[in-house]
């Protein structure tokens, strides 16, 4: 028989969980604002990613951003390159339903800022 199996192994953390609330993510000297709506989050629904991007408190637009949604089991690419105004990202997306049953999402979002790469991940689960 086969078997699902994990193809990414990345560790959960409830601080960067969307699900239920924004979040703030501190990625060494830049501060992620990030959200979504409407919620709750749905397969197959119309859905946008926020994200205000800060460094010292003040807007900044980084550039080269892609953000990367998947799940663990690798449901596919889900690639999307922004751009950011007044430090302000707005991508909408939909995600389609589990055929495993899995509820998780995973976002990587990488960017550049002053010639610096930068990288972190959020989580969301997908209700029903």
């Amino acid at each position: 028989p086969c078997l699902a199996g994990e193809r990414f192994t990345i560790p959960y953390f409830p601080d960067r969980d969307l699900t239920y609330k924004s979040t703030t993510i501190k990625v060494d000297d830049i501060s992620l604002d990030i959200n979504i709506s409407p919620r709750p989050i749905k397969a197959m629904s119309n859905q946008t990613l926020h994200i205000r991007f800060s460094k010292n408190k003040d807007y900044i637009n980084p550039t080269n951003i892609v953000i990367k949604m998947n799940m663990k089991m690798d449901m596919g690419n889900f690639i999307y390159k922004p751009v950011v105004t007044n430090g302000y990202v707005n991508q909408k997306f939909i995600v389609p339903k589990c055929i495993f049953f899995d509820k998780r999402w995973f976002i990587k979002i990488e960017f550049l800022y002053n010639n610096k790469q930068y990288s972190t991940i959020v989580f969301f689960d997908v209700k029903d």
